[in-house]
C-alpha cells in the first residue's frame, strides 16, 4: 500500500469507479501522481487490479452499506475509514457519492489534509421522496454537509447548476468553495454509432428504481407497441434502495410481451446495446448528470428525458431530443410518438446528440478540468 499518496479517492463501488472515474485516474497517473483508491472491490477482478497496480494505483477493499441508517453500523464504518486515512496519510482526498462524502468529510475534520474534494453526484432518495423518513434523513445530511464543507481546504464539485444553486441557497456551502464540472467525460471514440437497427427501438437503461421512471416507460410500451416498434430495458434491481421496484412490478416487467428485458449489462457492453437501439428514454425524477444518457447520445441516440435537474442539461430541446413532464405518461407517449410517426428524426436528432456531447461532455473537455482542479485548488 502506498503511504502519503498525492491523491486518494474514496468511492462506494469499483464498478462505479470503472465506468465513471477510471480515465481520470489514468490521466493523473500519466502526470506522475501516486494514487490510492478505497472502494468495494467485489465488482473487480485480480487481472484488472494488477494492471492498475503496475501504474502506481493502489487499492484497498472497503464496504459501504449504502442503505443502512443503523447508527451503530455507520459509526463502525466511520471508525474504520478514519483508521485507514490515518495510516495512509494522503495529501489530497476526493470523496465521491453520498456516504463517502459524509463519512470522509467527518474524518477530514480531524486530519491534516492539503485539500478535500467532495463530489455531489446525485441527490438520491432523501431529496426525491417526500416521506417523513426522507425529510429527516435530508435534514441530517444537510446538517453534516454544513459542518464538513466549512474548512478552508474544502472544495465541493457539482455536476449541474441547479444542485449548486440549491446548496448555496440553503447555506450549505459558500459559492467560493464550489466548482462546476459537468460529469466525468465521455469516451466519444468508444461510444460511437456503428449502425442503426432495422426497426425502431426505445431503450430504458438504468437501475430499476421507481424514481428512474421505469413504471412510466412500461406504461408507454404497453400503449405504443406496434409492428416495427419495440422496447428494451437494461439494468439491475437495487434491493438496498428504498425506491427499488416492488416484486409485483418486477414480475410484470419479466412477463411483459412488449418489452425485452436484457437484465444487468456490464458497462463495457453498453456500446453494443446502444447500437442495437434507436432512442434513449429515461423519465427520471432527478439526477446529478446521468452518464448513461450522455453515452447514449454519443452513440447518436436522440434522448427523451424528464425536464428535471440533471436530465435537462443532457440535450437541446427539439434538436437532440425532448424533455417531458415528470410523472406524465401522456407527455412521454407524445414525445415517443414523434419518432414513431417520423422515423427520420432518429438519425437527424441523433447526429445533433453526438455533436452536443463532443462540444460539452467529451473526455477532452472534462478531464482537463479535473486535472487543473486537483493541481491548483
Amino acid at each position: 500500500m502506498i503511504i502519503n499518496p498525492d491523491i486518494l479517492f474514496v468511492v462506494n463501488d469499483f464498478g462505479f469507479l470503472r465506468s465513471h472515474r477510471l480515465e481520470l485516474l489514468l490521466s493523473l497517473e500519466k502526470q506522475g501522481k501516486s494514487i490510492v483508491v478505497i472502494t468495494n472491490l467485489h465488482n473487480s477482478n485480480e487481472q484488472e487490479l494488477n494492471k492498475l497496480r503496475q501504474k502506481n494505483i493502489s487499492f484497498i477493499n472497503f464496504t459501504f452499506d449504502r442503505s443502512t441508517v443503523n447508527p451503530f453500523l455507520n459509526f463502525l464504518y466511520l471508525v474504520r475509514l478514519f483508521k485507514l486515512l490515518l495510516r495512509i496519510k494522503p495529501k489530497k482526498v476526493s470523496f465521491i457519492s453520498a456516504k463517502p462524502v459524509i463519512f470522509g468529510g467527518i474524518c477530514s475534520l480531524f486530519l491534516n489534509l492539503d485539500r478535500s474534494y467532495f463530489s455531489i453526484t446525485g441527490m438520491g432518495y432523501a431529496f426525491i421522496s417526500t416521506s417523513i423518513k426522507a425529510r429527516l434523513i435530508k435534514f441530517i445530511i444537510f446538517l453534516i454537509y454544513r459542518i464538513i464543507f466549512k474548512p478552508k481546504n474544502a472544495t465541493v464539485i457539482f455536476q449541474n447548476n441547479d444542485d449548486r444553486d440549491f446548496f448555496i441557497k440553503k447555506k450549505v456551502v459558500d459559492f467560493n468553495k464550489t466548482v462546476l464540472i459537468r460529469g466525468n467525460g465521455i469516451d466519444i471514440k468508444r461510444f460511437a454509432r456503428i449502425s442503426y437497427p432495422d426497426n425502431l427501438v426505445f431503450l430504458f437503461a438504468s437501475r430499476l428504481l421507481v424514481d428512474k421512471g421505469i413504471r412510466e416507460f412500461m406504461h408507454c410500451a404497453d400503449d405504443l407497441a406496434t409492428e416495427g416498434v419495440s422496447f428494451k430495458v437494461a439494468g439491475p434491481r437495487d434491493a438496498t434502495n428504498p425506491n427499488n421496484i416492488s416484486d409485483e412490478l418486477y414480475n410484470s416487467l419479466l412477463n411483459n410481451k412488449n418489452i425485452d428485458y436484457l437484465g444487468p449489462i456490464a458497462h463495457e457492453k453498453m456500446q453494443s446495446v446502444f447500437n442495437q437501439s434507436s432512442v434513449f428514454v429515461l423519465p427520471s425524477y432527478r439526477e446529478g448528470l446521468p452518464q448513461v444518457a450522455l453515452e447514449a447520445a454519443s452513440c447518436e441516440m436522440p434522448l427523451i428525458l424528464n425536464n428535471v435537474t440533471g436530465c435537462k442539461d443532457c440535450l437541446v430541446e427539439a434538436e437532440s431530443g425532448f424533455l417531458t413532464k415528470k410523472n406524465d405518461v401522456d407527455d412521454l407517449k407524445e414525445k415517443m410518438n414523434f419518432f414513431i410517426k417520423d422515423r427520420s428524426l432518429v438519425m437527424k436528432m441523433g447526429l445533433k446528440s453526438r455533436d452536443f456531447i463532443i462540444s460539452n461532455f467529451s473526455q477532452e473537455k472534462i478531464l482537463p478540468q479535473f486535472l487543473n482542479l486537483y493541481k491548483n485548488k
